[in-house]
């Protein structure tokens, strides 16, 4: 058996801008939501008051047709309070996941916690169970 597996960083991002996007708080407002920070046109990187950016960290194929997969996802805010907020936001939305596509079980393994930088924030990591789809 010939199996594909989805793009979880692509998966994730397709799922949570919907779930960002639908939320009144303050503190999520206009949030970004992807891979990677925004950047110019002339691809320099800036940063946004709001972001939550995903990165696929690997993990192991459980068997013929199950991957685990883990995911680190950072979130930004303008304060620590608005960072830690939208951080136990996404916690609780990423978690509320399964079921979504291939998505089978999602659990945050490393609640938020603080990242010293330039601008807060929050960073957090997940493990998902994804089946693939025969080739």
């Amino acid at each position: 058996m010939a199996v594909v597996w989805p793009d979880i960083e692509a998966l994730l991002i397709s799922a949570a801008k919907p779930l960002f996007a639908a939320r009144t708080e303050p503190y999520a407002a206009g949030v970004h939501v992807s891979n990677k920070m925004p950047t110019l046109p002339n691809g320099t990187p800036i940063r946004k008051d709001r972001m939550v950016i995903i990165r696929d960290d690997s993990g192991n194929q459980l068997d013929v047709v199950r991957d685990l997969v883990r995911v680190g996802v950072q979130f930004w805010g303008p304060t620590r309070e608005d960072a830690k907020d939208l951080a136990e936001l996404g916690r609780a939305l990423f978690n509320s996941m399964a079921g979504t596509g291939p998505i089978k079980k999602i659990k945050c393994t490393l609640r938020p916690v603080f990242v010293e930088d330039a601008q807060p924030f929050f960073y957090a990591t997940f493990e998902l169970i994804v089946k693939g789809r025969n080739l």
